[in-house]
């Protein structure tokens, strides 16, 4: 099921960000020291992305898990825009939502990691 992931009112935390590309060699260890290697398949590499937000809302959090259910956890793919370029991609989560509570007194805030990985 397509979707766009939502807009929140906090913007991603940078200390959270990062982008790793797949490496889709086969290697196998030779006996002579050699290592001999090939390329798993002819796609392009997929990225992996990891983004976070710092003090959502209860709002937020509820806005979050809604799109999770609407996605079935980790089987939907949905747009998202990478903050670093503007660049568009198809994602899904790569991993369960966890939330930690960081909320003082009265206000109510979440902090939660979010793994994509490019469809």
């Amino acid at each position: 099921m397509a979707g766009i992931f939502p807009t929140l009112s906090v913007l991603a935390d940078a200390r959270y960000y990062g982008v790793k590309q797949e490496d889709p060699a086969l290697k196998s260890d030779m006996e002579g020291g050699y290592v001999a290697s090939r390329a798993r398949y002819t796609r392009q590499p997929r990225k992996m992305f990891k983004t976070g937000f710092t003090g959502m809302s209860q709002v937020d959090k509820e806005t979050l898990m809604a799109f999770w259910d609407t996605q079935f956890g980790t089987s939907g793919s949905f747009d998202w825009t990478d903050p670093s370029d503007a660049v568009d991609y198809v994602v899904r989560f790569e991993s369960e939502l966890n939330f930690t509570y960081v909320g003082i007194g009265e206000f109510v805030r979440y902090d939660v990691v979010i793994n994509f990985e490019q469809v």
